[in-house]
């Protein structure tokens, strides 16, 4: 029996959300392929016989924007952000965490991604809220940052700086950053990255915990749910 959409995003698996949603954008595209071919394909049988005519080109930024945008994907990205894991059960090295803040999830932008930028950009009001508290007094007046280190996707560590530039306005991850981008081989939009603050239940150091997530998705995602600075 067909499963309909709404069976599909019912379920609380994202994973199996954004399987169909990238299974539904590959067939959309797909056949947008085959209609241009079939296209281009008339267009040649019929100056064979008529007058040349010029082909019209289809807009690739129109249909590119139809299939991002599908309802299926949307509402994956949607469930992504709303559901809050421990992450302890998402990373092998999850005993050496001690008290950790609660996620912080962005979609990468392209000031994420530049080379020449080298700073993954936080959201102010949430580290405010989520992260701050966890910092001691001491650690809460380094204005040069704090030296942290940076726990990826598969447990490996890279050493970065946690700052708070223009005046307390901006908190980013900075000098490490461009290689974790590197290694990971992170994209602009189609990438989301959910990231933990956590104390080092041994060195007793701040650290951080980044897990990185694909969607098939070539444009910046504008909800409401993204709108939380």
């Amino acid at each position: 029996m067909a499963t309909s959409t709404e069976d599909i995003t019912s379920k609380k698996h994202p994973e199996e959300v954004l399987e169909a949603a990238s299974i539904l954008m590959q067939l959309n595209y797909d056949y947008l392929q085959k209609l241009s071919l079939l296209q281009v394909s008339q267009a040649h049988q019929k100056s064979s016989t008529k007058r040349k005519r010029v082909y019209k080109k289809p807009n690739m930024t129109k249909i590119s924007v139809e299939v991002d945008v599908s309802e299926v994907l949307m509402m994956a990205i949607e469930e992504w952000f709303e559901i809050e894991l421990d992450p302890r059960e998402i990373f092998h090295f999850g005993d050496v965490m001690g008290r950790f803040s609660k996620p912080i999830k962005k979609q990468l932008m392209m000031s994420d991604v530049t080379k020449n930028q080298s700073r993954l950009i936080l959201s102010r009001q949430q580290v405010e809220e989520t992260m701050l508290p966890l910092l001691e007094e001491s650690e809460n007046r380094h204005e040069e940052g704090l030296a942290v280190s940076v726990y990826g996707p598969d447990g490996e560590v890279q050493e970065m700086r946690f700052v708070i530039w223009n005046e307390g306005k901006t908190p980013v991850l900075t000098s490490g950053w461009k290689d974790f981008v590197a290694k990971y081989d992170l994209h602009m939009f189609s990438d989301f990255v959910t990231v933990w603050m956590f104390r080092h239940i041994k060195t007793r150091k701040i650290c951080f915990a980044i897990d990185c997530t694909r969607f098939p998705i070539r444009q910046k995602f504008s909800g409401k749910i993204l709108n939380k600075d």
